[in-house]
């Protein structure tokens, strides 16, 4: 995606990231685990220590100087990505996770993988869309918070 560039965060960056989790949470994740539930999580402040629990494993992607989305990966994992929900099917998603799949082949993975949620069907067919396989998911027992984790060959 032109313009669009991914570095490491700065302490000024968290801000700006913890408010894309949480408006992203509010308008993806209430579909799939209630808008109750998100509400809690990010008013407990889970939401916001997500982030900067997580600071050192921080990359940010900016459009033209504006931060627009970001990942949380290390060892081969992707542990948490999200993208400005205004910016949802513009091709920011795809570049972050491209991104992410060569950094992590650089680093000497030959395998990624990452996890969501099993009633997050938007971001399911996101990861197959980009080639990415599905090798478990939760049974019911788990409930709403089921996941479903995904591996992608780097070789």
């Amino acid at each position: 995606m032109e313009g669009l560039r991914i570095s490491r965060a700065t302490t000024g960056d968290i801000a700006p990231v913890q408010e894309i989790a949480r408006e992203t949470l509010r308008k993806t994740a209430s579909v799939f685990l209630g808008e109750e539930t998100v509400a809690g999580f990010i008013e407990s402040g889970q939401s916001d220590a997500e982030i900067s629990d997580h600071f050192s494993n921080l990359y940010v992607a900016r459009l033209n100087g504006r931060i627009v989305g970001f990942v949380i990966y290390w060892e081969g994992s992707i542990h948490l990505m999200m993208v400005d929900a205004k910016l949802h099917r513009a091709g920011v998603g795809t570049a972050i996770l491209q991104w992410c799949e060569t950094q992590m082949r650089v680093e000497g993975h030959d395998r990624a993988q990452l996890q969501t949620f099993v009633g997050n069907a938007q971001a399911i067919g996101f990861y197959l869309r980009n080639g990415w396989t599905e090798s478990h998911r939760d049974g019911p027992e788990a409930g709403d918070f089921a996941k479903a984790t995904f591996a992608k060959s780097l070789t």
